[in-house]
């Protein structure tokens, strides 16, 4: 009798481990070469922004119109019929990428799934709520909803097979591209999990991919979610201890809305938790676990209304590239292992946001600025020397740079006039705000001229508008004044540094005068 046949040792790829190496050097090369600035408005639009975020140097929560994406823009910055309709479009879209994300969880295997009665009351509460809320927030669809849209997509390519549901796994990808078109900075969260879906399949094939997948989407997780500054200690301290209190305070809210919304995405991930648990295997240990992470996957979004650290995707990113791939692996490893797992995330994030209490102090955000700026010195600053610091900043620049109404005039009549797609102007409505952000360029602002269609029958009806509600003439001399005023304020701001120098260390130079603006700002 024959004996049976010994289960062959698992084993590495060369390859695999070759693509995985190189991929490592050319980030970390990536991540050094790149000149560290926030990104010129000049690469508005262009795929250079996504190499740039990629590269860990773009600030995910900037002013920046390609923030938005490339179609986001013109949804969320509009006030026209044409973008009531785009939202109906995109807006529709997404629900039914909802609807139908819903559909694949219940999918047991080989076979057509059954939609019971259950499933559709689920995904007909569900899915209008989520996008509800979308519509409802400060751009179109907000780091809530388009978290959850994330964190489904990657569950769903994980558990379908290629072969069997090729038609699924497509309409996935074009829910993710379209979450892509409407948030420019989803292209930089989707783009490591393609990778990692790449790096499946090539690496290993007989041996487990659990363990160097787990430890690179941990190291991802943390380069996103400390808003790409993993070099810089200050902001990953203040980055890992907001990340970490998203456990420790849990529901603390500060308004009827966010207590509303936290709530509501609570009970969603609660149901999501149920259903996922509900089709994730017979034992009941697995339901239990996989449904405890998407339980904490609801706190941490329910913890994201207001806690944000240069960012829209920050809490949400962490989560969907921590614990949802905690979930998959918790899906192929042993019970036991995946339960001490979780408990050492829990523990060893709870043990961190106690540690850094003491080492990072509570600050608002302008000191949080100042405080990054100097270095993080906590010990010869103390929060009452930042506070002064920034006020003094404040009545400096303030004094300096007179911002009135009519400058925004100016943005959209020269936008309108010239039929830009983009004024590169700073209209923000205080001076204070406006210094504090950035420096004013000792140059008149640079307009990057794009001939756009829409925009140009957009703007005759503004421009018919403008013209009845003040006359031309007036308004002309309106703008030549404030642009002196503006011109004098400047080069007033320019001249003289003092204390603003010593309090930020951004500020510009003498010698930076010279600098051209297709230049980044910061350096």
């Amino acid at each position: 009798m024959k004996a049976a046949p010994q289960e062959q040792p698992k084993r590495v790829s060369i390859a695999g481990l070759t693509l995985l190496a190189l991929g490592a050097i050319a980030f970390v090369l990536l991540n050094n070469l790149w000149p560290y600035s926030t990104p010129s408005r000049a690469l508005d639009g262009s795929w250079a922004y996504v190499l740039h975020a990629l590269a860990g140097k773009a600030h995910f929560g900037s002013e920046l119109v390609f923030t938005y994406g490339p179609l986001g823009f013109l949804i969320a910055h509009g006030d026209t019929p044409d973008t009531y309709l785009w939202r109906l479009v995109f807006g529709g879209l997404l629900l039914l990428g909802v609807y139908w994300q819903m559909f694949l969880l219940r999918f047991r295997g080989p076979g057509a799934p059954t939609l019971t009665v259950r499933d559709a009351v689920f995904f007909l509460v569900f899915a209008p709520l989520a996008v509800t809320y979308a519509f409802c927030g400060r751009i179109l669809f907000p780091d809530g909803a388009t978290s959850l849209m994330l964190a489904l997509c990657m569950v769903n390519l994980v558990r379908l097979d290629a072969t069997e549901h090729r038609t699924a796994r497509l309409f996935i990808a074009a829910t993710l591209a379209t979450l892509a078109l409407v948030k420019g900075t989803l292209i930089a969260i989707i783009a490591p999990f393609m990778i990692l879906m790449v790096i499946r399949r090539a690496c290993f094939r007989r041996g487990s991919w659990d363990a160097p997948i787990a430890a690179l989407a941990f190291f991802l997780a943390l380069w996103l979610a400390t808003g790409n500054h993993l070099v810089d200690l200050p902001s990953f301290l203040w980055a890992m201890k907001e990340i970490s209190s998203g456990f420790t305070t849990g529901m603390q809210a500060d308004g009827a809305l966010h207590r509303q919304t936290r709530m509501a995405f609570l009970a969603l991930s609660v149901l999501l938790a149920l259903r996922y648990a509900d089709s994730a295997g017979p034992s009941k240990s697995d339901r239990a676990i996989v449904g405890f992470v998407f339980l904490v996957l609801g706190l941490m979004l329910t913890k994201h209304g207001t806690d944000r650290f240069d960012g829209h995707v920050f809490s949400p990113t962490f989560t969907l590239f921590a614990l949802s791939l905690m979930s998959f692996i918790a899906a192929r490893t042993s019970r036991r292992a995946a339960l001490l797992s979780v408990a050492a995330v829990l523990v060893s994030v709870i043990t961190l946001n106690y540690a850094l209490k003491s080492q990072v102090p509570d600050m608002s955000a302008q000191e949080r600025r100042l405080w990054i700026a100097r270095g993080g010195d906590v010990i010869s600053q103390s929060r009452e020397q930042l506070r002064l610091a920034g006020k003094l900043r404040n009545i400096q620049e303030e004094q300096k740079t007179p911002l009135t109404v009519s400058w925004q005039i100016l943005a959209r009549a020269c936008r309108m006039s010239l039929r830009l797609q983009t004024v590169d102007i700073y209209s923000y409505k205080q001076g204070a705000v406006l210094a504090r952000k950035v420096q004013l360029p000792p140059s008149p602002p640079y307009f990057r001229v794009t001939r756009s269609p829409w925009l140009a029958k957009r703007n005759q009806g503004f421009w018919h508008r403008r013209q009845r509600q003040a006359g031309f003439s007036s308004l002309l001399i309106r703008l030549i004044k404030d642009w002196r005023r503006w011109k004098t304020a400047s080069l007033g701001l320019n001249s003289s540094h003092g204390t603003a120098c010593e309090v930020d260390s951004r500020c510009w130079s003498s010698a930076s005068r010279s600098r051209t603006l297709d230049t980044p700002l910061y350096h």
